[in-house]
């Protein structure tokens, strides 16, 4: 008897399929956050599986289990309806910084023995667009840049000399949610060296248009 665990993150939007033992792709949370994974199990066996429940096994210490996970029983493969949610609820440490990341251990078990171990890998997200502050500033002859992303989209990172116009771009594309940092070396888009003075940030994104001053130093 053997069951394959099939778990759409309902509350992220994405679905990953999973074999035991099995480790998962990447979950994001958000500080302070709590959320509701779905897991979908489906039993490939002859036989059905009652009494199965998630069993937390390790777990980072800013993720809590919000409730008791509920006990649930799978029918076999040749019956309809050979699937069954187990809802794991979480709750993420409103402490927790941006960019940690951690794994979830946990074992599924059924009334039989049978077991079935899982790993889901934690990653904190920010819960709001942000550009920050560049470092050092001033500077000579480089900067880092870092900016925060609550969900995955297009962004744009330019720097501007006072004038308005374009220096050089930092990033043009799509960037998943998370913490992202860029260095900005001094140099335009032909690869010469700025002069020293004053220039500008601008970070585009769906949900945020903002901009710093940068002094640059000779």
């Amino acid at each position: 008897m053997r069951a394959v665990f099939k778990i759409p993150l309902i509350a992220l939007g994405c679905v990953l399929m999973l074999a035991a033992p099995v480790r998962a792709s990447e979950v994001t949370v958000s500080p302070g956050e709590e959320l509701t994974l779905s897991l979908l199990l489906k039993n490939v066996g002859e036989v059905g599986l009652t009494g199965v429940k998630a069993q937390l096994e390790a777990k980072p210490a800013w993720v809590e289990l919000a409730d008791a996970t509920p006990a649930v029983s799978v029918p076999p493969f040749a019956l309809d309806g050979a699937t069954q949610k187990l809802p794991l609820r979480l709750a993420i440490s409103d402490e927790v910084p941006p960019g940690a990341q951690d794994e979830l251990h946990l074992l599924l078990r059924d009334h039989s023995d049978g077991s079935w171990p899982v790993v889901l890998v934690l990653r904190v997200v920010p819960q709001a667009y942000a550009l920050h502050a560049n470092f050092p500033n001033p500077f000579n002859p480089q900067t880092s840049l870092r900016f925060d992303l609550p969900a995955s989209g297009h962004v744009t990172l330019r720097v501007y000399n006072l004038a308005g116009q374009l220096v050089r771009t930092l990033v043009d594309g799509a960037k998943d949610a998370g913490v992202h940092q860029v260095t900005w070396t001094g140099l335009d888009h032909a690869g010469l060296a700025v002069a020293a003075g004053i220039y500008v940030c601008r970070l585009d994104t769906d949900g945020l248009t903002q901009a710093h001053k940068m002094l640059l130093l000779k």
